[in-house]
């Protein structure tokens, strides 16, 4: 298969004028994220009479809703990327392919943590070629397996341009590791606590506003083009 030429420069631009664009739309999709990270945590830490189930079971519930959301997010920026009408509620109606997500989610995981183990660069190839499993399982309604199968075909060729998009994204979390390192430390001191005791919640939350929509933006742009790629070569295939 000849090599695909993908653009980290185009995708982000790309990523970013849909963030721009559908601001509003993202604003709601991380005020429900960070919602669902922070309700449960506080519903476990104000009712310290609680049982260990009962806890257990908050963190199944809205561990599902969220994954729900993530599974919603996908269809919603595959939306913005495709020139369709946006559909927030798809935020939280894409449920029927959750036993399948959660499934290939697993077994994804088991790829990279298995070929870590092994060498280090084997669970960064299958980290990679696994990258787009939960497109296709939202988007194609695929099995898991099928769906990782899949993600190993379309990633081909491109897995090097795939490898530093993905490092570029994780560098931008630097800044934000070292505000919070910050708070860590200096919240055992009074002055810590007033002055970062809100500043850090506040600018964890116009980061996530930011770099959240612009991630998911460029991936589901990645995953269209490329779909795009594939289809062109087939086609040329035939002729």
């Amino acid at each position: 298969m000849k090599n695909k030429q993908l653009s980290i420069t185009q995708a982000l631009k790309v990523g970013w004028k849909t963030t721009t664009t559908h601001y509003k739309v993202f604003f709601w999709v991380v005020t429900a994220i960070t919602l669902l990270t922070i309700v449960p945590e506080q519903l476990k830490v104000n009712s310290p009479y609680t049982s260990f189930w009962l806890r257990r079971a908050i963190d199944v519930v809205f561990g599902l809703v969220t994954v729900i959301v993530q599974m919603g997010l996908i269809v919603v920026t595959l939306q913005m990327i495709r020139g369709k009408k946006v559909h927030i509620k798809s935020l939280f109606s894409t449920h029927k392919p959750l036993v399948r997500y959660i499934v290939g989610s697993i077994l994804y995981g088991l790829l990279v943590f298995g070929g870590l183990l092994l060498l280090v660069i084997p669970g960064i190839i299958n980290l990679l070629r696994g990258q787009f499993f939960e497109y296709y399982v939202v988007d194609k309604h695929y099995g898991p397996v099928k769906a990782l199968q899949a993600s190993a075909r379309l990633t081909q060729g491109v897995r090097l341009q795939l490898l530093w998009l993905n490092m570029l994204f994780m560098a931008t979390f630097v800044p934000l590791f070292l505000l919070i390192s910050t708070q860590f430390f200096l919240s055992q001191t009074t002055i810590g606590k007033v002055s970062f005791g809100a500043v850090v919640p506040f600018v964890a939350y116009a980061f996530n506003f930011i770099i959240l929509p612009l991630t998911v933006s460029t991936y589901a742009y990645v995953y269209t083009w490329l779909l795009r790629q594939t289809k062109e070569e087939k086609l040329l295939a035939h002729l």
